[in-house]
């Protein structure tokens, strides 16, 4: 039950500061520049136990490079699985512009993506760590949202992974198939929304 509380706690609580971003951004007189970089986080892994931060900028006109870095297990894990590592990933954006907008890294993009995971984990029900190592090749869809300096970015993706595989099959930046009741350690997943500013 305290869990349940603390969750909903931490969902008020980020939907309040996504409101209040809004509120100051949308009053920065910032529509007459134009913004190449953005940094941002991915808030929603908090909840699974890593941090990441993501540094994009444009690098051509409807292109941009993104880099992604992560540290896993400072704040717990929710699998129980005590994980301690880093996490990373490359990717290169194209982005589909939007009429009417100036900013270079706004509209819906499609972007190719090489990830990795490495970090040490508690093996379930049992007192013996483990190490995981995994890549993942993915294709990325979303679309990001860049005005007044203010930064969203809702995306999916699908790929393939190959590694040595945490036992939970989540790897912290991604997943591996885990539905349906099939498991299979060679598609990856990722999903989620991230939050920042431009500069």
């Amino acid at each position: 039950m305290n869990m349940v509380r603390f969750s909903l706690v931490m969902s008020v609580l980020s939907v309040a500061l996504l409101l209040s971003t809004c509120c100051v951004f949308s009053q920065t007189p910032a529509d007459s520049l134009v913004f190449r970089n953005s940094v941002k986080t991915s808030f929603l892994s908090w909840k699974t136990g890593s941090i990441k931060f993501v540094y994009e900028r444009a690098v051509y006109t409807n292109r941009s490079v993104e880099l992604t870095c992560g540290i896993i297990g400072p704040m717990g894990d929710s699998y129980g699985n005590d994980s301690h590592g880093v996490h990373g990933m490359l990717a290169y954006k194209f982005i589909l512009p939007e009429r009417n907008c100036r900013q270079p890294l706004n509209g819906f993009y499609i972007k190719p993506a090489l990830a990795y995971s490495h970090f040490s984990y508690k093996i379930k029900d049992q007192s013996v760590r483990d190490f995981s190592d995994v890549f993942a090749l993915m294709v990325i869809g979303g679309y990001q949202y860049a005005r007044r300096r203010l930064v969203l970015d809702a995306y999916w993706g699908i790929g393939g992974a190959w590694g040595s595989e945490c036992d939970t099959f989540y790897e912290h930046g991604f997943l591996l198939w885990d539905f349906f009741g099939s498991r299979c350690r060679n598609i990856s997943l990722t999903s989620g929304l991230k939050i920042g500013f431009a500069f």
